[in-house]
């Protein structure tokens, strides 16, 4: 995979994770405006248009996507289901939620939340796939499709917690294709990078810091804000500047290493929260997004290289 994209899902897996630490309530908002666009973007960028049959296709999703909901979704529902035995509070009732939430796929439901994003990125590739390879491929016909994506946004339900997070699809789809255009047009980009540079920096962060104080924006829960044009605006631009960053950057031995298990790092960092919690209490200390941060970043590499990393070399889905 090429450098610089490992070195964009390393910075935005960290910002997924200082955005889920109680990070101060700017960066907070600034992050959650782009930090999901941004591996929905990548996802778009690295799709590829002589893609194979459809049934190979979606099997390789599946096998990439869904299995692993359905294995670490399985773990995190055993693991939460022991603890609420340990508590004593277990019931009938706690059983049936966090298991439909398994087999729905449901947010509010799973025992571990952001797993939200596998099946949703599952269903935006398959989509995506639809799309791009049986609509005509012109200028006019993608255009055309981004606008019809921002209409159905606006009726898309607020509530949120559909079945396999159905309606995350068409923001999800929205940014996803917005990576692939970008792919096709990289290198008109690239000639006039220092201008994008200082668009993407003044119109950004005006148009962040002048709103983000008073929208909430969560995709998972479907929460877009009161302004779903700039909720779109500042996620493409939020992503961009991540990317610029990451070719500018080039080349980051740490950053590629968090890029490369960025998928795990998303999984398994809120696993930690208890532990954070705990080494707070047991210290007298508030709430400091650094250190939980920290915890939750190191646990779960921990996990990965110790648990995770021996098993894939006998089971490769995992």
């Amino acid at each position: 995979m090429i450098s610089w994209i490992n070195i964009a899902k390393g910075i935005g897996i960290l910002l997924i994770v200082i955005g889920h630490s109680y990070p101060p309530e700017f960066l907070y908002h600034f992050f959650y405006y782009f930090h999901i666009p941004l591996f929905f973007f990548i996802s778009g960028y690295l799709f590829n248009k002589t893609q194979p049959i459809f049934t190979q296709f979606f099997k390789h999703k599946f096998k990439t996507l869904m299995i692993p909901f359905y294995i670490y979704g399985f773990f995190m529902t055993i693991l939460i289901l022991l603890l609420h035995w340990y508590k004593g509070d277990l019931s009938p009732d706690i059983t049936i939620h966090y298991l439909s939430g398994l087999l729905n796929g449901r947010e509010k439901n799973l025992a571990n939340t952001d797993l939200w994003f596998l099946p949703s990125l599952f269903l935006t590739s398959i989509a995506a796939y639809i799309i791009l390879l049986k609509t005509p491929k012109t200028k006019l016909t993608h255009i055309a499709i981004l606008f019809f994506l921002i209409l159905l946004i606006y009726f898309t339900d607020r509530k949120g917690n559909s079945i396999y997070s159905v309606t995350t699809v068409p923001v999800a789809l929205f940014f996803f294709l917005a990576g692939y255009l970008y792919r096709k047009k990289d290198f008109y980009i690239e000639k006039w990078q220092s201008l994008v540079y200082y668009s993407i920096f003044v119109i950004g962060i005006f148009s962040i810091s002048f709103y983000t104080i008073h929208q909430t924006v969560d995709i998972g829960a479907n929460y877009f804000g009161k302004s779903i044009p700039l909720m779109l605006l500042n996620g493409l631009l939020g992503t961009l500047l991540i990317i610029f960053l990451s070719r500018k950057i080039h080349s980051n031995t740490i950053l590629e290493y968090l890029g490369g298990i960025s998928l795990y790092i998303f999984i398994f960092h809120q696993i930690f929260v208890p532990v954070t919690d705990s080494f707070n209490s047991f210290f007298g200390i508030e709430k400091n997004f650094i250190i939980i941060s920290t915890i939750k970043l190191l646990g779960s590499i921990a996990l990965y290289e110790w648990a995770v990393k021996p098993l894939k070399k006998k089971i490769k889905f995992i």
